[in-house]
């Protein structure tokens, strides 16, 4: 007797994101999305490491991996129902010119988590591991993120 197993491969969840560029010669450079109220002003005109008042790719890129991480992070918050004081991050990126192309070569995250309740510092500890390993963003990236979390207590206290 021959049988055949057919194995239909499971579909994966598929999520679009989708922005819009509008430039015109001499003009500011505007980023849209239909379902957003604002734009970005973007500058295209500077040249790389040129101070402008613009937003830049590079600022963007490193804004969209600090916005992911802490869409993350707040995911396994809500899921752990703890919450904490706020959240600041700065995040550096060095970029150098590698075998003739420009890249980011080693980004650096300094995410200071607040805490509302110091008994959640194991808790969020442990959160923050899933949350590197789980950002899109940074899964995204081919570059070495390093991460330097600090947990303080909260401001309030």
């Amino acid at each position: 007797m021959n049988t055949t197993l057919s194995i239909t491969p499971k579909k994966e969840k598929q999520f679009l994101f989708s922005v819009k560029l509008n430039y015109q010669l001499n003009e500011p450079c505007i980023l849209s999305a239909e379902e957003k109220t604002q734009t970005i002003k973007l500058d295209v005109h500077s040249k790389l490491g040129q101070h402008s008042p613009d937003w830049n790719p590079e600022q963007l890129l490193l804004g969209a991996l600090e916005s992911c991480y802490m869409s993350t992070l707040n995911y396994y918050l809500k899921k752990g129902n703890i919450t904490i004081e706020k959240l600041l991050c700065e995040t550096i990126g060095s970029v150098a010119l590698l075998n003739g192309k420009l890249r980011f070569t080693k980004i650096d995250l300094y995410p200071n988590i607040y805490l509302s309740n110091p008994k959640d510092q194991q808790a969020i500890s442990e959160m923050l591991i899933q949350t590197q390993q789980n950002c899109m963003v940074a899964n995204t990236l081919n570059t070495e993120i390093v991460y330097h979390h600090q947990i303080l207590n909260g401001v309030n206290k």
